[in-house]
Order: structure tokens, then C-alpha cells, then sequence
């Protein structure tokens, strides 16, 4: 059990309570959470789907709460502060004077001064409990706000120029929100794939770890008779996807899991996640080296981006036939492979 439930359920033994909603809960193993009984809001699909075995109608998929309606709502402190700030927001938002919030996190995220944070929107702010790294701080008394939460104001639109190496240009307007990957700027290992990526005519292609969609709206321009799929654990990840292509007359389709693709493609564009919160961790883009083989078309390619120091070449060689660096800098390497 993750340390942050660990000391949960410790200091509820201590604050009697009936029901309590969650946001943002770590993805656990489930048999032991007799202790938390409640709804629960999980950006991520992978949370999602393991708090579901504990209480299968009781969790949704969605980047924020849209009701909370027990006396106690517990919040998992995000890495990302503008999205933990987005999240208050929307609690606050919610619930009523009564409403205690508890938050919890690593220390390593901020938990330690998250406190701090918390007196923006409360009035009175304690800390509960520390351990096992991480911090528990208890919110009541919640100030008036004047303005609700709109995710509207959040969105943040920006303007990005890529220069390829064909020679001609590409001009995209991107929207992006709080807590996606990259919020706000281009990212530079997705930058050097789209300046170096050719012009494949692929009529289905797949975009893994979307993010807000930024490659593939590149290949809806470069291609614009292709058929998309966007994946992408993140509810928030796949709304700003949603927003950037809505002008696309493309096929496209969003999906939060790998397991759910359906067919084969022709052509995986990805620079995949290596990280769960604050743990590093290649399983997640490991799997789906190992899904792209099947999902494939015979003759179908990958371009895949990578920081330098992530080990990929030996699942690439295992899975592929055909495995090159298609290029590289002090930063990144870009592979590509073909089945």
C-alpha cells in the first residue's frame, strides 16, 4: 500500500467519519481499503480501473469533480502546482462550510510547504500526520470565493512553429491545460521528432501519450487523409487533445488505454511517459513497445522520441526487425523501426 494511504487510514482510525470522496487517489491494490468508503475522481484511467475493484460504480475518469457531497474529500497532492491550484479551485467550488479536506502527498512533490498553498483557500490549516516521506495537512473553515471554477480559464493558447527537415514549415495554434504534459510550451524531444519526421501517407495512425494532441495535429496537417487515434491515461490530457483537433474534419478517436485499441496501423508517432507521479518508470512505455509489434500493419512504422538515457534499443531489437536511430542530439534520440 502506498505510504500516502498508509497514513490515511491511520489517522482515520484517530477522526471518526462516515463516507469520504477522493480525488486523484494512487493507483493501488484494492483489497485492503475497508477503511475509505466513497466516491472517487481520478484524472488518471489506470487509478481508475483499480479503485473500481474496490467499488466499481463509485469512480469516474475525469480530470475534475463535478459534485462532492460527503463531509470529508481527500486530495492527492499533484506534482504539477498549477493543476493542485486548479483542483482547489474546483473543490471549493463544491463544497459547503462544513466540508473538511484533507491533503496529502510526497514530500518530494511539495507536501512538506503545501500548507501554504492551502490557507488560499481555507481559513484554517493543520498539519496532521507525517510519514513515510509524505505529509497529511487538514483544511476547514473554506473562504468565499467570487469566482467559480471554469476550466475555461484555465486553457492556456500558444502559438508553435516547427521548421522541417524537407524544408517547409508548420504553424500550429495549441490550447493546453494545467497538469498535461508540457503545459504551455513545445516540448523539446517532441520538437526534434516533428522537425526531422517525413511525409508517411499512413491512413491510420496512432498517437501514444498524446498529451494535448500536438503530434497529432502536426500529421493531420502533414496528412490530412489519415484516420487518428489518440491515447492517453490523463481525462485532462484527452480534453485538451479534443479542443486542439476539434477543427480537424479527420477521423479521430480518444481513447485512455493501449488495451482498447482496436485494428491495425500503419504508422505510431509517440514520446512516451516515463514517469507515475513522482517515481520514474519505464513500464508503461516498455508495455507499449511491446503492443506496438502487434499493432502494427506488416511493412507499418514507429517513430518513437526518448531522453538519451532511457533504455529502449534492447525491447526495440527484441519486438523489431528493422531498428535505426533516425536522429539524434545531446538530449534525444528519435527512433524509428519498421515491421
Amino acid at each position: 500500500m502506498p505510504a500516502q494511504l498508509k497514513l490515511i487510514r491511520q489517522q482515520l482510525k484517530l477522526h471518526p467519519h462516515t463516507a469520504v470522496s477522493l480525488i486523484n487517489p494512487p493507483a493501488t491494490d484494492t483489497n485492503n481499503l475497508e477503511f475509505i468508503d466513497g466516491p472517487g475522481f481520478h484524472n488518471s484511467y489506470i487509478s481508475q480501473q483499480t479503485w473500481c475493484r474496490h467499488s466499481a460504480d463509485k469512480h469516474q475518469h475525469t480530470a475534475f469533480a463535478d459534485a462532492l457531497t460527503t463531509q470529508k474529500v481527500i486530495l492527492f497532492l499533484s506534482k504539477e502546482k498549477q493543476y493542485t491550484h486548479a483542483l482547489l479551485h474546483n473543490i471549493i467550488s463544491l463544497i459547503n462550510c462544513e466540508t473538511e479536506l484533507w491533503l496529502v502527498g510526497h514530500n518530494k512533490a511539495g507536501a512538506k510547504s503545501a500548507g501554504k498553498l492551502l490557507k488560499t483557500y481555507f481559513n484554517s490549516v493543520t498539519k496532521l500526520a507525517m510519514g513515510g516521506h509524505c505529509t497529511l495537512w487538514r483544511a476547514i473553515n473554506p473562504k468565499e470565493i467570487t469566482d467559480k471554477f471554469n476550466i475555461e480559464a484555465l486553457k492556456k493558447t500558444w502559438d508553435c512553429h516547427i521548421t522541417r527537415k524537407e524544408g517547409d514549415h508548420m504553424d500550429m495554434h495549441v490550447t493546453s491545460i494545467p497538469g498535461v504534459f508540457s503545459h504551455g510550451r513545445l516540448d523539446p524531444g517532441t520538437q526534434l521528432m516533428l522537425e526531422t519526421l517525413p511525409t508517411i501517407k499512413a491512413s491510420n495512425v496512432l498517437d501514444f501519450g498524446s498529451g494535448s494532441g500536438v503530434i497529432s495535429l502536426f500529421q493531420s496537417q502533414l496528412n490530412p487523409n489519415s484516420r487518428l487515434t489518440l491515447i492517453d491515461d490523463s481525462a485532462l490530457a484527452l480534453q485538451a487533445s479534443s479542443i486542439n483537433l476539434s477543427q480537424s474534419t479527420q477521423s479521430v478517436t480518444y481513447l485512455p488505454s493501449l488495451n482498447q485499441a482496436k485494428g491495425r496501423y500503419d504508422l505510431i508517432l509517440s514520446n512516451p511517459p516515463f514517469h507515475q507521479g513522482i517515481v520514474q518508470t519505464l513500464d508503461i512505455s516498455l508495455e507499449f513497445i511491446r503492443t506496438s509489434a502487434q499493432l502494427l500493419n506488416q511493412g507499418g512504422q514507429m517513430f518513437l522520441v526518448a531522453n538519451r538515457f532511457l533504455k529502449y534499443a534492447d525491447t526495440l531489437h527484441k519486438h523489431f526487425s528493422c531498428v535505426k536511430r533516425h536522429t539524434e542530439n545531446n538530449h534525444f534520440i528519435v527512433w524509428h523501426v519498421i515491421k
